[in-house]
């Protein structure tokens, strides 16, 4: 029979290996973790809940350091929640929304003032996707392919060149939408406001001929 000395001296030997190969194989770990919560999802839900309550201040901390390190995945899990949520009370949605509208029309202004200035790309893109469907068109321009587009540009108007930083810009379609142009990503250019203006419907080509160019 083994003394009690080696018996502890054999536990700490396979804590030890079991730390080591843990730290060793992290994604193991992760994945057997994973399954074993999966499996056992009541029974870790009940411990956690048991934990928070006898721990409360230990458990909020938790909550914010991981909301800390993870704000994409919070956000992602946000959006989900708040679509299941408007899914399940989508009538009661709109109804409170109509009559918060029409009881706070100034503060909705305001707030939507305040959005629009905060997005400025998102505001021009859902403009010229809301003329594409005006006229039937078709198409759609993605989010974010403003940057992209300006990225792609070097920050200069596809016209005259000059730098769209001190011009400001407009997303301009080549083909214009009243000559049938389609609301799409490759039929989109930055142009600075002046030559924007100046092109108007006209003829791409017409239009880069009448610059100087030799089209």
């Amino acid at each position: 029979m083994m003394s009690k000395q080696t018996e502890e001296e054999r536990k700490a030997k396979r804590k030890a290996c079991t730390a080591k190969w843990k730290k060793a194989n992290p994604d193991k770990v992760k994945a057997m973790g994973c399954a074993y919560r999966k499996a056992n999802r009541e029974k870790t839900n009940a411990a956690n809940s048991a934990w928070r309550k006898a721990n409360p201040d230990k458990g909020r901390a938790t909550t914010a350091t991981w909301r800390e390190k993870n704000k994409k995945r919070v956000k992602e899990l946000q959006a989900v929640r708040s679509a299941k949520h408007y899914a399940l009370n989508r009538e009661k949605a709109i109804s409170g929304s109509t009559k918060y509208h029409a009881e706070h029309p100034e503060q909705v202004k305001a707030t939507r003032s305040r959005w629009k200035k905060k997005h400025p790309e998102k505001v021009r893109i859902a403009y010229h996707n809301y003329q594409a469907n005006k006229r039937k068109n078709g198409g759609k321009v993605s989010l974010g392919f403003a940057e992209k587009l300006l990225i792609r540009q070097k920050g200069r108007c596809a016209v005259c060149k000059k730098s769209l930083k001190k011009t400001g810009y407009h997303l301009d379609h080549i083909v214009p939408l009243a000559r049938g142009g389609k609301n799409e990503d490759r039929n989109i250019q930055a142009t600075c406001p002046k030559c924007n203006m100046e092109k108007n419907a006209k003829d791409p080509i017409t239009f880069m001929r009448e610059r100087g160019y030799l089209l």
